[in-house]
């Protein structure tokens, strides 16, 4: 029995090219939650692909017989739709039991996460609208005719990481939105609602849904509300937030988790995937300020690594999702 990893080009054919430790190249696709190029899998059989978009000629694709399971790697419904469609229409050939199936990646757009989770106690989902704009103008009227009034956030579909995102108070921050081009590209508009603590920070925690098992990835505090992972940099400052993030994962289980699960898993029951990641502010009765939902996270990669060990925790609840479709692989045999 072996797995099947697939990952994909993003609907521009591109992807960056590094040296590898061996001294080799090796290439990073984004759109790709990287599940494949973190984990040791020990003896247990797996094989990679990657997909070109389905608007460009493919090479034949040879499956092994002992194929039992695919974990498809891509992960962002605005980047990568043509490997999607294309890994879609793989699946479905294949009929193998499928981690992230395609066909629910591509219903994880930021603006039908909003429809696809309303209404689950708990949740606080800002509103998030998709527009292709010509003009700032555009935004505005957009945001007038939705109702979502300002302040919002503004940026383009398929970037991560605070790239291309700006916060917009009103029309006096037409300016900001003059470094896009406007060209036909898809952008999202949320309503930001500020979640700053009583001390003027604002915190954020990633929680990572591993086959059903929610596992904390960080805590992480900035002095600012866009936080990243450059937000340790900020961290790094003040050890008492290290030690107050050391505290939140250290007792997120028994504290934090008991208060949010039930609307956790109401989330894995309505996207039904079996990888995917939340980013969130929580409150101290345990409701959860949405940022993100989707399987398109960083999780693996541990920068901070002498602060950090839940990127190895993280790796055997999927060691332990991959041998558990093994199990059932087996009994039906």
């Amino acid at each position: 029995m072996s797995t099947l990893f697939i990952s994909g080009f993003n609907d521009n054919n591109t992807a960056k090219m590094f040296p590898d430790p061996n001294g080799g190249a090796a290439y990073r696709y984004d759109g790709c939650c990287g599940v494949f190029g973190f984990m040791d899998f020990g003896k247990a059989r797996v094989e990679a692909l990657t997909l070109f978009g389905d608007m460009f000629k493919h090479q034949k694709i040879s499956i092994s017989r002992e194929t039992s399971l695919i974990f498809n790697e891509i992960s962002d419904p605005d980047s990568h739709y043509g490997t999607l469609k294309r890994c879609e229409e793989l699946c479905w050939k294949l009929q193998l039991p499928v981690i992230n199936h395609p066909t629910r990646i591509l219903a994880t757009t930021r603006d039908n996460i909003t429809i696809l989770l309303k209404d689950i106690p708990g949740l606080l989902l800002p509103a998030t609208i998709s527009i292709t704009p010509r003009s700032p103008d555009d935004i505005f009227t957009a945001v007038e005719r939705e109702g979502l009034a300002f302040p919002v956030i503004v940026r383009t579909a398929g970037s991560h990481a605070g790239l291309n995102c700006f916060l917009i108070n009103g029309r006096d921050d037409i300016d900001k939105l003059h470094v896009y081009a406007f060209d036909g590209t898809k952008f999202y508009i949320t309503k930001f609602v500020d979640f700053i603590s009583d001390d003027g920070l604002y915190r954020k925690i990633r929680i990572m849904v591993i086959d059903g098992v929610p596992v904390i990835r960080h805590h992480l505090v900035d002095n600012q509300w866009m936080i990243h992972a450059t937000s340790r940099l900020f961290m790094e400052e003040n050890n008492l937030l290290h030690e107050e993030s050391t505290m939140i994962r250290d007792t997120f289980n028994n504290r934090i988790l008991p208060m949010i699960k039930p609307a956790i898993d109401e989330i894995t029951r309505r996207l039904q995937l079996e990888y995917y990641g939340i980013d969130c502010n929580i409150d101290e009765h345990g409701k959860m300020l949405i940022f993100e939902v989707n399987a398109n996270m960083n999780t693996l990669s541990n920068i901070f690594r002498s602060r950090e060990d839940q990127p190895s925790i993280i790796k055997k609840h999927i060691l332990m999702m991959l041998k558990g479709y093994s199990a059932k692989d087996a009994r039906k045999e």
